[in-house]
């Protein structure tokens, strides 16, 4: 067991993927949390560090889940390794068809589909109007 550190939070950090990168870079064993406009939280375990990269790395630990509206795990489907590509364009978890989690560089909008890396449906309440296949390429 660890205690819990929140690395980065907007409401304390502001709206600066700069700043989310100088904290969590280097840190692993990290859960990313998003709650949408909904009212739907959701988030990815990450056991790897974080680096700001344009490939895909990680390892098949990681896992995206759903607090609400229930509580929902979808583990790696060794379908594909695309688990996180994340650098100062935006972070993206997951790939294959859509990114189980997506978000953009000031982290005002993001998109959720289905995601043969973990399986999982859509985990936000609802698709948002753009959604790029893999941020920064």
């Amino acid at each position: 067991m660890r205690d819990w550190e929140l690395l980065y939070s907007t409401r304390r950090s502001g709206l600066s993927i700069n700043t989310f990168f100088r904290q969590v870079t280097g840190r692993q064993d990290t859960i990313l949390v998003c709650k949408d406009a909904m009212g739907h939280t959701f988030g990815m375990f990450q056991g790897f560090p974080w680096k700001s990269q344009r490939d895909f790395y990680g390892r098949g630990e990681s896992f995206v889940f759903t607090v609400r509206p229930e509580f929902q795990k979808y583990p790696w489907t060794r379908t594909n390794s695309m688990f996180s590509l994340t650098n100062t364009s935006g972070l993206l978890f997951g790939g294959g068809f859509k990114a189980a989690i997506w978000l953009d560089e000031d982290f005002n909008h993001g998109a959720s589909g289905y995601c043969p890396t973990w399986g999982n449906p859509m985990l936000s309440g609802s698709e948002a109007r753009h959604h790029p296949s893999e941020p920064g390429r």
